[in-house]
């Protein structure tokens, strides 16, 4: 066929003949089925496993380019629309609820009862009272206050 005169322009007559298609028509009936296989993926088509046989054992091969066909198509593919258009819908807004009214506490009644005077009377009665009491705290200690090392005794002479 078409496929052994291409292979002739390339190769050596003897080669193709005897290698080649030799080694094919003694092997036919355990690589018939890989053969299918091969060339339903490359063509779409399947030459019947007898007209096969029949072509090697007859050397019609060589000379015929007819061959006998099963068609055996592929089934098309049919597009199926996207569904791109159709949008999701949309999250409701939920309605803010307002914050909680913040409730302080009373204010102490003591406060009413003060004024800036009695406060300040306070105040400079706390400031005497500690005065008095840090004053009493360093009297009660040995006077003034001397380092160990001045006690010791000094060589200079």
């Amino acid at each position: 066929g078409q496929v052994r005169t291409k292979w002739l322009e390339e190769y050596d007559f003897a080669y193709i003949d005897e290698k080649i298609i030799g080694g094919i028509e003694k092997n036919l009936p355990t690589v018939g089925d890989i053969l299918a296989a091969v060339e339903k993926k490359a063509t779409g088509k399947v030459v019947a496993t007898s007209s096969l046989s029949q072509s090697f054992t007859e050397k019609s091969f060589y000379e015929s380019e007819e061959e006998k066909e099963t068609d055996t198509k592929k089934k098309k593919t049919v597009p199926k629309p996207f569904n791109i258009t159709q949008p999701k819908p949309k999250a409701q807004k939920r309605e803010e609820t307002p914050p909680k009214q913040f409730k302080p506490k009373p204010v102490p009644k003591k406060i009413y009862e003060q004024n800036l005077e009695t406060v300040e009377k306070q105040k400079k009665e706390r400031q005497a009272k500690m005065k008095e009491q840090t004053i009493k705290q360093y009297k009660k200690g040995p006077g003034e206050f001397q380092f160990k090392t001045s006690l010791r005794p000094m060589n200079y002479d």
